[in-house]
């Protein structure tokens, strides 16, 4: 019973979030999070020195970048989709 543990919980786990991450709220400083991956994105891809000077460049954006790559890789443009995207990649993560 307990061999497969290690599998099985994992598997449960996500299924739980395929099925409820819909239901999932925005939280607060979910816009400011995206604006961060936003602007390292314009510093990496588009050489803008804007994030040198951003008043929330101190925060990190190894989560968020990649973010904002998955969302300009399938054009997701719509408000909704994208953090329904950004709450399923987060919860796998």
């Amino acid at each position: 019973m307990y061999k497969h543990s290690g599998i099985i919980l994992p598997f449960i786990m996500l299924s739980i979030a395929l099925f409820s991450f819909e239901e999932y709220g925005v939280s607060w400083d979910e816009q400011q999070q995206r604006n961060i991956g936003y602007a390292s994105y314009d510093y990496v891809f588009n050489n803008d020195d804007s994030l040198l000077e951003w008043y929330d460049r101190d925060y990190g954006f190894a989560f968020e970048l990649p973010l904002v790559i998955i969302e300009k890789t399938f054009d997701l443009t719509d408000s909704k989709t994208i953090y329904l995207m950004r709450h399923i990649v987060n919860h796998i993560f």
